[in-house]
């Protein structure tokens, strides 16, 4: 019965354990994910600084609202001059290009090129795409209105070395051996593009899959919402993983944060066999202990027992210890006093 109810309790010790290990593990997961989105997230509102920065640049503005009024080849020598000093010493930036009110380019300095149409917002920032980099990588464009005294009279595209993210998804810290994290943005209405290298598929930059056939972890940033943890999902090398996801909206890009089934699992798998090691101990002791108590109470057993086959071979005197006060002693003083009042009975007749 003992070690029954050992193998019930280690049972139930062992299911409700990883319940609370998968739950610790899957929180722990959901944590990374909102540290790396924060993380990416303060990275954008960098970038928002430069450009809100170059845009607040008075002699900026009024060379840009001098060159577009008059046609001033001086003046516009002034823009160009001015754009590519920022390069040189903003830190990530890879080019600048000014436009005029219809989205035509006026001026541009650095070696990257976008094909992005030239729409700028009447206000505020705006992320308008990224595209790949050269050797790899990713640029990533903004775009915003310059105005001066309160008139917009051009606009600002800055593209930008988007190498931070990287650093952020490169950081496998609390992911054990197998965990990664992926960006993923959608670059049409079916066709999903992976903007990081893999930890487990690092050649693969920039990898495509279609939205329904894209993995079911990705497939869930689109289609489930833009926060979720889940447990059992396949990845895109159809492993088992356990996941949790955020979305950008600034961006339109999507971030997982996943680590394999097989190595959180293994946490369990350590935890079982303590718990198996641990039953065998206590069930080698339980029984080694079983087995000396066995031999202390039967020991007065015994000597009763040898009492009572004295007596069946007629030793009428023989009488057992009563010493103790447990119920073998009440019983060997039971026994005495039958065998007393058998006695007197036979002397007297």
């Amino acid at each position: 019965m003992s070690l029954i109810s050992m193998a019930i309790l280690s049972t139930f010790a062992y299911l409700t354990s990883k319940e609370l290990i998968q739950q610790v593990s899957v929180r722990q997961l959901d944590a990374l994910a909102e540290s790396k989105k924060r993380d990416m997230e303060r990275v954008y509102r960098g970038w928002e600084d430069k450009l809100r920065l170059i845009r607040g640049m008075n002699q900026l503005q009024s060379g840009i609202k001098e060159y577009l009024e008059s046609g001033d080849e001086d003046a516009l020598a002034r823009i160009t001059l001015m754009i590519r000093t920022i390069i040189g010493i903003v830190e990530k930036v890879d080019q600048i290009a000014v436009f005029d009110l219809k989205g035509n380019e006026i001026a541009s300095s650095g070696n990257v090129k976008s094909d992005h149409v030239h729409e700028f917002p009447q206000k505020g920032i705006s992320y308008a795409g990224c595209f790949p980099g050269e050797p790899s990588g990713i640029r990533v464009v903004l775009k915003t209105a310059v105005s001066l005294d309160g008139e917009v009279v051009g606009g600002l595209e800055m593209i930008v070395d988007g190498d931070d993210l990287f650093q952020i998804t490169g950081n496998y810290t609390g992911l054990g051996e197998t965990g990664e994290a992926m960006m993923v943005k959608l670059e049409d209405d079916d066709t999903v593009m992976v903007l990081n290298s893999l930890r487990h598929d690092p050649e693969g930059l920039l990898r495509e899959f279609r939205l329904e056939d894209a993995p079911a972890d990705i497939q869930e940033i689109f289609n489930a919402g833009q926060k979720k943890s889940t447990v059992g999902v396949s990845d895109y090398r159809g492993e088992t993983v356990w996941s949790a996801t955020r979305y950008l909206p600034e961006l339109k890009w999507g971030l997982i944060v996943k680590v394999d089934a097989v190595e959180e699992e293994a946490k369990t798998d350590v935890l079982r066999d303590a718990l198996f090691d641990t039953a065998l101990s206590l069930s080698a002791f339980t029984i080694i202990a079983g087995i000396l108590l066995g031999i202390y109470l039967t020991r007065p057993i015994n000597r009763l027992v040898a009492v009572v086959e004295k007596i069946r071979d007629g030793a009428m005197d023989a009488r057992a210890d009563t010493t103790g006060d447990d119920e073998i002693a009440y019983l060997a003083e039971s026994l005495n006093e039958m065998m007393d009042h058998l006695d007197s009975r036979n002397k007297k007749s």
